[in-house]
């Protein structure tokens, strides 16, 4: 499979708001990526400042090493097999309820059809209650 940058797919809207440095460690990535597949092919690779801070075969570990480290702007990705991890993200927006205090509440529409029982939301979760014969 050929390597995908993904910077370039990226709508200049998303692109502006990429911080500098990890454009930067993305570009210097790419210029040495044939040097890292002898030694790092298959493995998830932190890159910063022309340097692999921590590697492995887990994303979300390499994520977190990397973060625990402090570098927010390292380029992640798995060398030999770019591109290939798709996330999807959804966005969902929503009205406040300024009058709750001490602070807003999100309102939500929630269409809920099961019968008996009863549909509870609360700021961090949702809940859907058995009540017996409401």
């Amino acid at each position: 499979m050929m390597a995908k940058r993904l910077l370039p797919l990226l709508s200049s809207s998303l692109r502006e708001h990429m911080p500098a440095e990890y454009l930067e460690n993305e570009a210097e990535y790419w210029r040495v990526r044939d040097e890292l597949l002898t030694q790092y092919a298959g493995k998830w690779v932190a890159f910063h400042k022309g340097q692999v801070i921590t590697y492995g075969d887990d994303f979300l570990e390499v994520m977190k090493e990397t973060a625990r480290k402090g570098f927010p702007t390292a380029y992640i990705d798995k060398v030999g097999e770019e591109g290939e991890l798709e996330f999807r993200c959804r966005r969902v927006v929503f009205d406040y309820n300024r009058t709750y205090q001490p602070t807003s509440l999100p309102q939500a529409r929630v269409r809920h059809t099961a019968r008996h029982s009863l549909l509870t939301v609360q700021m961090d979760r949702l809940s859907l209650i058995y009540r017996g014969d409401i």
